[in-house]
């Protein structure tokens, strides 16, 4: 599908795929440029989306940034719709599910990263990451400090590294995060390790759809994941991804995100040797990083950037979207055209950093 969405803007479309060292094998597409000095960027998408949410319309950012003269590669999250497959384990099995962004960042990316240097013959690429396509970078490079060298520049749009802005809600001890909690354990009783696949994916008795939720959250999912099809050409967005990052998710909303909390210090005591997980140490990422994000985003907030950019060794750019209407999906889909004199800034700014 995404081959051909590209190839309605008169662009040329790849398929390539790249098989993990976890044995999962990852759909990337590509829009080549002809010109070998050409910038080569990767660009990831966030959490419950693909890589089609860089090529749905003719100013999406792939579209854009192809036609100003690059070489685009769209990577994607290891369970999606694009990457339901793995050279050992079927996907009715748990453990091909047992993986977060944790996996994503330490094996998937750099495996990604890798194929595409080799097969673009660079030496360095640029990175644009949204949302957890942030995550899973920060993650590779605290982890993988070496994949620092293989990246010119880093484009975080809407990072999600800290996240205060739900704190009050589900701190540790509050009726609501015992509500998460004891959720995720019937999920998990249920033998649920999918969450939310694309409508046209096979039912296995494994998945978990709005149904599933509490019930005063039902309404609230089938209502989000109905404006979310229509907004975007009326497809089915969500496409699927594993249940356990949706909890690794839960773990960091209450403050940063950290390695994966197995819920008690003798667990984490057996992993890391301490009684909670550590931090991902952000001191290892090197590289230039320019940072984009807006006040009125619905998952994190100016604190939250402030935080990481203190984090950060090399913090090149640090811009807040003017429109207060600016929200995090539209960093990489223009929702509005009320927020269209910023969308176009950003875009201007992404192909000045790439060009550098």
């Amino acid at each position: 599908m995404q081959v051909d969405l590209i190839e309605t803007y008169g662009l040329k479309g790849e398929k390539h795929e790249i098989k993990t060292s976890g044995g999962y094998i990852i759909q990337v597409f590509r829009i080549p440029n002809k010109d070998p000095k050409a910038p080569t960027v990767l660009l990831q998408h966030g959490l419950m989306v693909t890589s089609d949410i860089f090529v749905f319309t003719n100013m999406s950012l792939a579209i854009a940034l192809a036609k100003d003269g690059n070489d685009v590669w769209l990577g994607n999250a290891r369970g999606n719709v694009y990457s339901r497959a793995n050279d050992k384990l079927s996907v009715d099995d748990q453990k091909f599910w047992d993986f977060s962004w944790h996996e994503m960042g330490t094996q998937d990316l750099p495996d990604i990263i890798d194929y595409i240097v080799k097969t673009a013959d660079k030496h360095k690429i640029d990175y644009v990451g949204h949302s957890m396509g942030s995550t899973m970078f920060f993650v590779m490079a605290s982890e993988r400090p070496e994949y620092n060298d293989k990246i010119d520049n880093m484009v975080a749009l809407a990072p999600v590294v800290y996240c205060n802005k739900y704190q009050f809600i589900i701190t540790k001890g509050s009726s609501m995060h015992k509500m998460a909690e004891d959720t995720f354990r019937k999920f998990e009783e249920n033998k649920k390790w999918e969450a939310f696949p694309r409508n046209d994916i096979q039912s296995n008795g494994h998945q978990l759809g709005c149904d599933d939720l509490p019930e005063m959250a039902v309404a609230f999912c089938k209502s989000g994941l109905e404006v979310s099809a229509s907004a975007i050409l009326n497809l089915a967005l969500v496409p699927g991804i594993s249940l356990l990052t949706t909890i690794y998710f839960s773990h960091f909303i209450t403050g940063k995100i950290g390695k994966f909390d197995y819920g008690s210090a003798m667990e984490n005591q057996k992993m890391y040797k301490s009684d909670s997980p550590p931090d991902y140490n952000m001191k290892n990422v090197k590289i230039p990083v320019h940072i984009f994000y807006a006040e009125s985003d619905q998952l994190i907030d100016s604190t939250d950037i402030d935080s990481l950019a203190k984090d950060l060794p090399n913090v090149a750019l640090k811009m807040q979207m003017p429109n207060e209407n600016f929200n995090h999906i539209d960093f990489v889909y223009r929702s509005s055209d009320e927020i269209a004199q910023d969308y176009e800034t950003l875009l201007a700014k992404i192909k000045e950093i790439v060009k550098k």
